[in-house]
């Protein structure tokens, strides 16, 4: 008998063989950093958010390359930062919900701070890891409280610390700011020194054009940390710059999902996975430029290896951006579709789920039995109470609430004339082909990365398991285990 924690069979699609691990010399070699923000949509002014007030991230784009069609792996934190450390998505991987909430990825997967470390480099994180086990990923310098990351005076402290240690070394730094993750203050020592008000934001374009004024508040609250967020990714550049380390480091920054509302985080709708990406690679990118291919949260681990001479191992799907980062290249052969996915969050709301994107399109396979989606209420603001009221009735408002709360096994969105994913066209005359050459994508990736959900067996039984004993952990005999078979032939289903 296997003692098998969620997803086991990941063992059998992922190489744990140590890699041997060569490199460049380490004069050659640039620092590398990894910024992240927690919960960051594109409130930002280099991403056309008139409103935003972010003027040292906006350098950051202008100074590098501004991705327009970066996805995360799964709108939820701890999922998306195991597919950046290891390459891998949540379902090969084995962290497909929250690591404070029991859930871990498969011991033994190689990792960019294991990988980064073998071949020279000084390695650090500063703020939230949020992914299990912990101890397998070896920095050398690690404060991974989160609420520190809101405050300039603790960010400096960390940042030099760190800085320090690196004496003549490469190094190598995961700098993940909480904000602007719940809870949204207003002020950390004086931060913004004029926080936003609730008469001067919009409401969301993904939950309609809503408006309420505890939702506006929270709105203006969420951009406060915002504004603050950009204050310290610039206390940070300044740092660099200060020890002369900015013309040799490349950095990377992007988002871990969208913003912590109904319809955005933990959804598969468009706004949830899609995130700004911002790549700085001095001597390789164009300044100020932008691209507009199709790339996913795995290829920050292969990029960051890319930069580190370091060659991604096989296992992994994930591509450098190496030859996306000079403007004049139009001849590369790149992917033409992105994946994304959730599975849980948290035990009480295992609600898988899975999607694919050509940039034009986006279809949404919902794969759970229930009627109810558990995560419909998740992240800040009323909406979902608020929506209910009668003077709503028959609106899109809360027609698109109910489709959240209540989705249909399929959702397909034209994201050229319905960016927020607002209208389902799935099943209606005229939409055939696109959904059915979608969903021959979706179903190939399922099967190159050994998604176990491809199997229909395999979903009922882990739904029931989880609906039964509250978890996902199971004994299962290995010759038991249900191998995964072609999708069933849904694609034409409304």
């Amino acid at each position: 008998m296997y003692n098998l924690k969620f997803l086991p069979f990941t063992l059998l699609s992922v190489t744990l063989i140590p890699l041997m691990v060569s490199a460049t010399p380490s004069m050659d070699r640039p620092n590398v950093v990894l910024i992240t923000a927690d919960d960051l949509g594109f409130q930002l002014g280099c991403y056309g958010d008139s409103d935003a007030i972010t003027p040292r991230i906006d350098e950051l784009a202008a100074e590098g390359v501004r991705f327009t069609q970066a996805h995360v792996t799964q709108a939820s934190c701890s999922s998306s930062r195991s597919s950046m450390l290891t390459g891998l998505y949540p379902h090969e991987s084995g962290q497909i919900g929250l690591a404070n909430r029991g859930y871990s990825m498969v011991s033994g997967i190689q990792n960019l701070p294991g990988l980064l470390g073998q071949a020279g480099y000084h390695t650090g994180i500063i703020g939230k890891l949020h992914v299990s086990p912990g101890n397998e990923f070896p920095f050398d310098y690690r404060e991974t409280a989160t609420e520190p990351t809101r405050s300039q005076s603790s960010v400096r402290r960390m940042v030099g610390e760190f800085l320090d240690q690196t004496a003549q070394d490469s190094f190598f730094l995961m700098l993940n700011f909480f904000d602007p993750h719940l809870p949204f203050l207003r002020q950390v020592e004086g931060l913004p020194a004029v926080p936003v008000e609730s008469d001067n934001v919009a409401p969301w374009g993904f939950q309609a054009g809503l408006v309420d004024p505890e939702l506006m508040s929270r709105i203006a609250d969420y951009r406060s940390c915002i504004h603050r967020l950009d204050t310290l990714v610039g206390i940070f550049l300044d740092m660099l710059e200060e020890r002369n380390l900015h013309e040799n480091t490349v950095i990377v920054f992007l988002s871990d999902n969208g913003p912590p509302f109904t319809r955005a985080k933990a959804s598969e709708y468009r706004v949830g996975p899609h995130v700004p990406f911002i790549v700085k690679w001095p001597g390789q990118s164009d300044a100020g430029s932008s691209r507009d291919e199709m790339i996913s949260g795995v290829d920050v681990f292969a990029t960051i290896l890319d930069a580190a001479g370091i060659e991604t191992p096989s296992r992994s799907v994930a591509r450098s951006l190496r030859p996306l980062m000079r403007s004049e290249v139009d001849s590369v052969e790149w992917r033409k579709t992105v994946f994304t996915e959730f599975s849980s969050h948290t035990a009480g709301n295992y609600f898988p789920r899975r999607s694919v994107s050509d940039g034009a399109y986006r279809l949404i396979w919902n794969l759970s039995t229930q009627s109810k989606n558990p995560l419909a209420s998740i992240g800040a603001g009323p909406a979902p109470e608020v929506i209910k009221d009668s003077r709503y009735d028959g609106s899109i408002i809360q027609e698109i609430f109910k489709r959240y709360e209540q989705p249909p096994e399929l959702e397909l969105y034209d994201l050229e004339i319905d960016p927020y994913c607002l209208v389902n066209l799935a099943g209606l005359p005229g939409y055939e082909n696109t959904m059915s050459e979608l969903w021959a994508e979706l179903d190939r990736w399922m099967k190159i990365t050994s998604d176990p959900l491809r199997n229909q067996r395999v979903r009922l039984e882990w739904e029931r398991l989880h609906r039964e004993n509250g978890s996902m952990q199971w004994n299962i005999p290995r010759d038991e285990y249900p191998q995964p078979h072609a999708c069933e032939d849904i694609s034409k289903r409304g």
